[in-house]
């Protein structure tokens, strides 16, 4: 009797493990790839990774581990130190620009007028060219010393008025600098914000817009009741997106 209940119970597990390949099967062995490339590229090297960064090269065939060595230098390095303070200023800056100016292209675009198709491939062109055109642009065209374009319009010599005397050098202030830099890089990014956004407000019901207007609400009680509460998802998405991409 013992041997019939183990069996029945055997045979029944081999039809639940069966039954559950025959419901998940497919989506197992396209899932098998991705974990595996994960396992390899993140996991394995990550690994590699931490442990070589406790490992502190003395000579080319001496080394000790562990190791603070390599930590300790980093957080007394100079050229750390700033490095980190720009990364965190494009995070804390550059992101919500990229929010802000997303969210009013979008809101732009989602408007019902005549060439808004040609005005929303204009507005993805950015996010076509490459970072490297993107930094030659902005650096040897546009804020070149003493030759670019804008030290041109200011000088009077393309079609304004003279503003300024002399050239301005816009890389000899730090802060300016890294002012022209994030704003290449929202630039460049916002495009892919103001796509996430745009599909946040065209979820939104019109008949939720035309009920608070029936009601006496205005554009901007519009906005703020309902606009951004039913895009926070949209909001959320750009800002972990963009700010990892930052951070990379």
């Amino acid at each position: 009797m013992a041997t019939v209940v183990a069996i029945e119970r055997r045979r029944t597990l081999w039809q639940r493990v069966g039954d559950f390949w025959a419901r998940h099967g497919f989506a197992i062995s396209l899932l098998v790839p991705c974990v595996l490339y994960m396992l390899f590229f993140f996991v394995i090297i990550s690994i590699f990774l931490v442990r070589l960064s406790f490992t502190h090269q003395i000579s080319i065939v001496e080394s000790e581990f562990p190791s603070l060595y390599n930590y300790q230098e980093l957080l007394t390095s100079r050229e750390f130190r700033t490095a980190f303070g720009r990364t965190l200023a494009f995070v804390i800056v550059g992101t919500p620009a990229q929010l802000v100016a997303g969210l009013i292209l979008a809101m732009l675009i989602n408007q019902s007028f005549r060439g808004r198709g040609l005005v929303r491939s204009v507005f993805l062109l950015p996010v076509a060219i490459p970072g490297l055109v993107t930094g030659t642009i902005v650096a040897f065209m546009l804020f070149s010393y003493p030759f670019g374009h804008i030290n041109d319009f200011l000088l009077g010599r393309l079609f304004l008025p003279q503003m300024i005397k002399e050239p301005i050098n816009w890389y000899a202030s730090p802060v300016i600098a890294l002012s022209l830099a994030l704003a290449a890089k929202v630039w460049r990014d916002m495009p892919i914000s103001m796509l996430i956004l745009l599909a946040g407000l065209q979820s939104i019901s019109v008949d939720q817009y035309e009920a608070a207007e029936s009601m006496g609400a205005s554009a901007f009680q519009r906005f703020f009741y309902i606009t951004i509460p039913m895009i926070v998802p949209a909001i959320s998405t750009v800002l972990i997106l963009r700010s990892i991409e930052v951070w990379k």
